[in-house]
């Protein structure tokens, strides 16, 4: 049985220990926006308003961004300890409870990308619309608006699946 914590010597311990730190960083920010959107809906402005862009949807578009920056730094920080774990046998060597439960992560991480890029290339651009609409004539921006927070909240409880996925990774 191999001890998790101890790492592989081709790996510096001060870059696992960034590797570490950024990792938990940019999830943090990731999830913690999710929970913020989803539990804190920011409204939009009231039908038939016209000054100024909408602050939800300028709050919108800077979490879709800090969520693309974090799954980046998640990605990188993410291989260099996949690399030193004394498990790692190799890409795509799906062969302990260590691998598969990091697999499963992975596809559910891919799952949550695959919803924020709805979110941001199909859902924004359609509450954009909408908005742009809502200052000629009276629009109900409730089904978009309802529509994207399920959304929010769908890739809030895939990231929950990652943590957990995460947890069995460590104690397997």
């Amino acid at each position: 049985h191999r001890d998790p914590d101890r790492v592989t010597m081709e790996t510096p311990l001060w870059l696992l220990s960034v590797a570490y730190w950024i990792h938990m960083a940019a999830t943090a920010v990731w999830l913690g926006g999710l929970f913020w959107l989803s539990a804190f809906n920011p409204p939009s402005p009231a039908p038939g308003a016209t000054a100024g862009p909408d602050p939800g949807l300028r709050l919108l578009r800077r979490f879709l961004s800090l969520a693309w920056l974090s799954l980046a730094v998640l990605t990188a920080s993410g291989l260099v300890q996949m690399a030193a774990n004394p498990y790692y046998e190799g890409t795509l060597a799906v062969v302990n409870p260590w691998s598969r439960a990091l697999l499963a992560k992975h596809v559910v991480v891919l799952l949550m990308a695959a919803v924020t890029a709805h979110l941001q290339w199909a859902q924004l651009p359609a509450l954009e619309r909408l908005l742009i609409a809502s200052r000629r004539r009276t629009v109900d921006l409730g089904p978009l608006q309802r529509r994207m927070l399920r959304f929010n909240r769908l890739n809030l409880a895939l990231g929950g699946l990652v943590l957990l996925l995460t947890a069995l990774a460590r104690t397997a």
